[in-house]
C-alpha cells in the first residue's frame, strides 16, 4: 500500500444488534433489501435511508437514523466506512437489491410553463461527481451555462480555505447559501470546515441538509469503476500539478508497470469508489437525485446533459440554448491533437496493459466487479 489508511473506530455500532434489526426492518419496509449482509454495511445502509442523512433531518424520520447510522450517509464520511475492507465493503454492497427500478429515471421535470426555480425560493441543484468521473467536464459545462444563475464550487472553495483567512471563508459559506447550483466534486466526503466548524456536526450533516433547501434535485455523475482505476493510473502517471499530494509519488509512478500502477491507484481511490459505490445506491432510491453515466454522456452528449438540465428543473424552454452552449465541451466534436493536450483526457493513450494488470490480480479484478454489480454495470462493460 503506498498510502496506507487508518480507518476510524465504529465506537460499537457494527456490533449492534438493535441497530441492525432496526436496518432490517427499514429495509424490508421500504426502499432497500438486503440479503445476508454483515453488520457494518446493514448500518450503512440503515443511514442512507435517510434521505441524505444529517442532524438536521432529525425531525419525522427520527425513529429512522440515528447520529451513528447517520454518520455512514451521504453527508457525512461514507470515506471513512467502517474498519471494512474495500473488497469486502464491495462484496457485500453488491447484494443490495434495488426495490424500485424506476427510481433510476427520477422524478419527471415540471412543465415548460413552470416559473425558474431559485435558491431565494429554497430550491437548490446540486451537481456531484467523484475523482475520475467528468469532474473538469462537469465543471467546465456549469460554468458555461450557469451565465444567468449563481454557481459555487464546494470543493475548490475548499482547497482556498486551507490559506485563506475568517473573512474569505465567511464569503464562501454566503456564496453556499445562495447558489443556484452547488458543484461538489467529491460526493459523500465530509464537510468543508468553512461550511461547519464543529467536526462532530460535520460529519452528520449532508449538503443537501446544510444547504437549509426547502427542495432539491441532484444529478450524481458516475462511471464503471474499473475505467475510473485505469483512467486514474493513467492520470496520475503524468504527475499533474492539480494534485500535489501525489509529489512524494511522482518517481514512483513514471516508472511504475502496470500492475504496480493499478496496485496503487487502488490504494489512492480506496474512498472515492467507496462513495462513489454508496453515493450511487443512495441516488437510485431518491426520485430527487439521478445516476448519470459518464459513458452515456460522452456517446450522447447533447440529449444525455439536456436530460439532466430538465430533471435539474432549469426551464425548459431555456434548456436547448444552454446545451447548444455548453457543446464547445463535447468531446466528440474535439480534434485528436485537442484531447492529446487536455491533462484530463487519457484515452488517446495506450491502455490496455492497466485493464491486463486488474484482470491478473484477483483481489483487485474481483472487488471491482462487485462495485460494478452494486452500481448496475455489468462486467463485460468496459
Amino acid at each position: 500500500m503506498i498510502r496506507p489508511r487508518r480507518r476510524p473506530s465504529t465506537d460499537g455500532v457494527d456490533g449492534d444488534g438493535t441497530a441492525l434489526e432496526r436496518a432490517r426492518a427499514r429495509a424490508n419496509a421500504g426502499r432497500l433489501r438486503s440479503a445476508m449482509l454483515g453488520s457494518a454495511v446493514a448500518v450503512v445502509l440503515y443511514g442512507a435511508a435517510g434521505r441524505w442523512g444529517g442532524a438536521a433531518r432529525r425531525g419525522a424520520e427520527a425513529e429512522f437514523v440515528s447520529d451513528d447510522a447517520a454518520a455512514y450517509a451521504y453527508g457525512t464520511a461514507t470515506e471513512e466506512f467502517s474498519g471494512m475492507k474495500l473488497d469486502a465493503f464491495a462484496r457485500a454492497l453488491s447484494r443490495v437489491v434495488i426495490a424500485d427500478v424506476g427510481a433510476e429515471m427520477g422524478e419527471a421535470p415540471r412543465t415548460s410553463g413552470a416559473a425558474p426555480r431559485r435558491r431565494a425560493d429554497g430550491f437548490v441543484r446540486v451537481v456531484a461527481t467523484h475523482h475520475k468521473t467528468g469532474t473538469a467536464l462537469m465543471r467546465d459545462v456549469l460554468e458555461t451555462i450557469s451565465r444567468n444563475y449563481s454557481f459555487f464550487d464546494v470543493r475548490a472553495a475548499e482547497d482556498r480555505a486551507e490559506r485563506s483567512s475568517e473573512e474569505e471563508d465567511e464569503t464562501s459559506r454566503s456564496m453556499f447559501t445562495n447558489a443556484d447550483i452547488v458543484f461538489d466534486y467529491h460526493f459523500g466526503k465530509r464537510l468543508p470546515k468553512y461550511l461547519i466548524s464543529d467536526a462532530r456536526e460535520r460529519s452528520l450533516e449532508s449538503i443537501i441538509s446544510t444547504s437549509n433547501a426547502l427542495d432539491y434535485r441532484i444529478v450524481h455523475v458516475v462511471r464503471n469503476p474499473p475505467d475510473v482505476i485505469v483512467s486514474g493510473a493513467a492520470y496520475h502517471r503524468r504527475a499533474p500539478l492539480d494534485e500535489n499530494w501525489l509529489t512524494p509519488f511522482a518517481d514512483v509512478l513514471s516508472n511504475a508497470t502496470p500492475k504496480v500502477a493499478i496496485s496503487a491507484e487502488m490504494s489512492f481511490s480506496d474512498d472515492e469508489l467507496r462513495m462513489l459505490a454508496l453515493a450511487h445506491v443512495e441516488c437510485a432510491v431518491d426520485r430527487k437525485c439521478l445516476n448519470v453515466r459518464l459513458e452515456e454522456l460522452e456517446s450522447n452528449f447533447d440529449a444525455v446533459l439536456a436530460r439532466a438540465l430538465l430533471f435539474l428543473e432549469f426551464p425548459s424552454s431555456k434548456v436547448r440554448t444552454m446545451v447548444r452552449a455548453a457543446s464547445v465541451h463535447d468531446m466528440k466534436q474535439w480534434s485528436d491533437d485537442e484531447l492529446r493536450q487536455n491533462e484530463h483526457y487519457t484515452k488517446k493513450s495506450d491502455r490496455s496493459a492497466y485493464y491486463r494488470a486488474i484482470s491478473s490480480d484477483a483481489m483487485i479484478s474481483e472487488t471491482l466487479m462487485h462495485l460494478q454489480k452494486a452500481m448496475n454495470y455489468t462486467v463485460s462493460e468496459r
